[in-house]
């Protein structure tokens, strides 16, 4: 099973809302959310968890929890909402660094942030989901697929330059 984690500042919005929306196009996914700065316990928000109602998804249990490296193990990817915030995750979890990437440089929109709605109105809540739906579906469109465990690749000294072209090819552009 892949496991994916999604992060964001308090897990009680965008990150919550990515998980139940990841979850309903990868059943067979293990699909997770914390929050970097979240305090633990606090319930999703009341816009998320009307959005999320609208779209057929339960956000009602839902319960914050802060990201910590062990969140990590075994998982396949972890897609933060914003550039930024996928740097700050690669710096406090050295380990998983490879794998950390925000949500638009995976969808191959590198430049694309999702923006915190966080006292907005639920308006701001709908176009975080759409965005997220779509930006999701691009990566499954992009690739065929929706989360990449991981690519293993070798060769002999004759392969040697092809390899080194496929990875860096593969590699998400924020990470260059």
């Amino acid at each position: 099973m892949q496991r994916v984690v999604f992060l964001c500042s308090g897990n009680t919005c965008r990150s919550p809302l990515a998980a139940a929306i990841a979850k309903a196009l990868r059943p067979d996914a293990e699909v997770l959310s914390a929050g970097l700065n979240a305090n633990d316990g606090s319930p999703a928000a009341e816009a998320a968890r009307q959005v999320a109602r609208e779209r057929g998804l339960d956000l009602e249990s839902h319960r914050a929890r802060s990201a910590v490296s062990t969140l990590f193990d075994g998982a396949a990817i972890g897609l933060a909402m914003t550039r930024r915030l996928a740097d700050e995750a690669r710096r406090r979890f050295p380990d998983a660094a490879d794998r950390i990437f925000s949500l638009g440089t995976y969808a191959g929109a590198p430049a694309e942030d999702v923006d915190d709605p966080i006292g907005q109105s639920e308006g701001a809540y709908r176009m975080v989901a759409s965005q997220v739906s779509d930006l999701l579906r691009a990566a499954q469109s992009r690739s065929g697929w929706l989360f990449l465990q991981s690519v293993g690749m070798g060769s002999d000294h004759a392969g040697l330059i092809l390899r080194r072209e496929v990875l860096a090819a593969l590699r998400p552009v924020d990470q260059l």
